[in-house]
């Protein structure tokens, strides 16, 4: 499929060569969408053609602003593409890794962990800790219960917690039963509480929104003032100046519109008779709602190329600034959706926070870093169970605590790289 100008040709590199290198061709300086971009999936059956244009010889005439926009906008999409796939593989990876370290990790400490877990709820029933000192052993208590003991011995995990509960009831001179009872009485009324306040910003919401449709200064009556373009970049983007005021959609334009509806219903699974190429059409279809819904345009062209069969798709410039603001928007897009999948487990978190750097050599001196951690990690544990005998001891290590995770939280401020995503 080759995607040009209205009513001109252009020359295009075969489909072999692949990469930044394969750019479209053209000599008038008009836009056209290059043929390796919409090639990126594999999806064309025919391999592309080299197409000479009948002006390809001239080669003074420069590429128009908005052909070199969209030759510059389609390339960063592509790499970017190729950036997170690469991002969620080694993200993956290291999740699995540290999965894998810290419980490996935990089943060489068990014992210890246990026996600490043991100390730290005995001394959770002393009268003499503050407030905070309590809230942070909760925190460490929850960690080394829940999240590490749990997982290798669960019925130890449960006694211990259930320990905590009966010591946390006796402090407060109430049985267990009727602690949780508390508890549960107070999450209901938190869940009132927070209901009621819903509603009451929900309403103030409806209520303001009435207002402006009501309109009653006529605010909406004189036109809408129009988008200044930055004078220092207008001349070399053709596009800019509503980047960041206005949503564009694959459904705002007609042309769009009517290739969709075209590839629609070429991928009707009704019109085969196929049961393999009904699947096949199916998927492709699935494929094709998609596009449209995210405004995936690139890829809304390139199933639209693979259903008609057409080699030639000719566009006017009004339509390629459309298609370049929908890039546009599909970069944007790509950076939240990484960091989505980065907050998307624990794990994902924890491996992209402590282990990930775009470099595979620092992220190997991250994953060393690492395992020296742990070793640090469990000694200690071994030695806070043997020198946790008084409150003194207690406080301190729970200053330790929270200030080692301080520290870390600040080195990871510190430390964030906005290329890493």
């Amino acid at each position: 499929m080759r995607v040009g100008c209205e009513l001109h040709r252009a020359a295009v590199i075969p489909a072999g060569q692949r990469g930044d290198r394969c750019w479209s061709a053209n000599s008038n300086g008009r836009p056209l969408i290059p043929l390796w971009y919409l090639n990126l999936l594999n999806r064309l059956a025919n391999p592309m053609q080299l197409i000479l244009d009948k002006d390809a010889g001239d080669q003074k005439r420069k590429k128009s602003p908005l052909q070199a926009c969209f030759d510059k906008l389609s390339a960063q999409l592509a790499r970017k593409r190729r950036q997170q796939q690469r991002f969620k593989k080694d993200i993956d990876e290291l999740a699995e890794t540290s999965r894998r370290l810290n419980a490996e990790h935990d089943r060489s400490q068990l014992s210890t962990l246990i026996a600490l877990a043991d100390k730290l709820t005995t001394f959770s029933g002393r009268k003499s800790l503050s407030n905070w000192h309590r809230d942070e052993l909760l925190d460490w208590l929850r960690e080394l219960i829940l999240m590490r003991i749990a997982p290798l011995e669960p019925q130890t995990a449960e006694r211990l917690r259930v320990q905590y509960e009966e010591t946390i009831a006796a402090l407060a001179g109430m049985t267990r039963e009727q602690a949780i009872e508390r508890v549960h009485a107070q999450l209901e009324e938190a869940e009132r509480q927070a209901q009621q306040f819903y509603e009451e910003e929900l309403a103030d919401a409806e209520e303001l929104e009435d207002f402006f449709q009501d309109d009653l200064f006529g605010f909406d009556d004189g036109p809408a003032e129009p988008d200044e373009a930055d004078p220092e970049t207008a001349d070399d983007n053709p596009i800019a100046g509503s980047r960041e005021t206005e949503e564009f959609s694959i459904t705002d334009s007609a042309w769009l519109k009517g290739l969709f509806r075209q590839a629609a219903q070429a991928l009707h699974p009704d019109r085969e008779a196929d049961p393999e190429h009904q699947r096949r059409k199916l998927q492709q279809m699935k494929e094709l709602l998609r596009a449209r819904k995210q405004n995936d345009v690139m890829s809304m062209l390139a199933i639209y190329g693979e259903a008609i069969g057409e080699n030639d798709i000719r566009i006017a410039e009004a339509e390629m600034h459309h298609i370049c603001k929908l890039i546009e928007q599909q970069i944007d897009a790509l950076e939240f959706e990484q960091m989505e999948y980065v907050e998307s487990h624990p794990e994902r978190a924890f491996a992209h926070a402590v282990l990930y750097h775009s470099s595979s050599k620092k992220r190997a001196r991250l994953l060393q870093q690492w395992r020296a951690q742990l070793e640090l990690e469990a000694e200690g544990n071994r030695r806070l169970v043997t020198d946790l005998r008084n409150l003194t001891v207690l406080k301190e290590a729970l200053r330790d605590r929270h200030d080692r995770r301080l520290d870390m939280f600040s080195d990871l401020l510190e430390d964030v790289d906005i290329d890493s995503w």
